[in-house]
């Protein structure tokens, strides 16, 4: 205890205690860059997954037969342009789901992506969504938004503190270049 005492009083003391109350607003600074260039990557990754969608759907030679199939097809779109980069789940599979099994893998994002069809840029710029096929017929306008929810450990003390759940969302609109319905 007198040694603890002596070195407390003691120049270095002093200067080792300074150093550390120095460093922690150098700590969170840094947490704030890396949590800043994290959100600029994520949502440059969310951006090229929406893209990628739109344009597989665009190419696509036929609409999808159901809900399923087109699941699929936005998730091997997505799994193609961003890789290994963002860890994910499709919301509804895995831990995203309602009721996830504990064996599942933990995961930084639950992804939604809805993909509206429009007739044409009319029936897009006055909100008419089309009735016709999955992913929008021929011609059709294709407006495909991909939302990130994170699932970190960060995010929940962002949704505390500032009240937001931390989403990301990215739109790409294209026009359907398939040659038939």
């Amino acid at each position: 205890m007198h040694q603890v005492k002596r070195f407390l009083t003691c120049r270095q003391g002093v200067t080792a205690l300074e150093s550390v109350i120095a460093a922690i607003p150098l700590i969170f600074a840094l947490v704030g860059i890396f949590e800043l260039v994290r959100t600029l990557f994520v949502d440059d990754l969310l951006q090229r997954a929406a893209y990628r969608v739109a344009y597989t759907n665009a190419m696509e030679d036929h609409a999808a037969r159901n809900m399923t199939a087109m699941r699929n097809a936005c998730l091997e779109a997505i799994r193609d342009e961003v890789g290994d980069w963002l860890s994910f789940e499709l919301v509804g599979q895995g831990v995203c789901s309602e009721t996830p099994d504990p064996d599942d893998p933990a995961v930084d994002f639950c992804l939604t992506v809805t993909v509206i069809a429009y007739d044409n840029p009319s029936a897009l710029d006055n909100g008419t969504q089309s009735s016709g096929q999955l992913g929008g017929s021929a011609g059709a306008m294709v407006v495909v938004t991909v939302t990130a929810i994170p699932q970190y450990a960060l995010s929940a003390l962002q949704q505390r503190l500032f009240g937001t759940d931390g989403s990301q969302q990215a739109t790409a609109i294209m026009r359907n270049e398939r040659l038939g319905t």
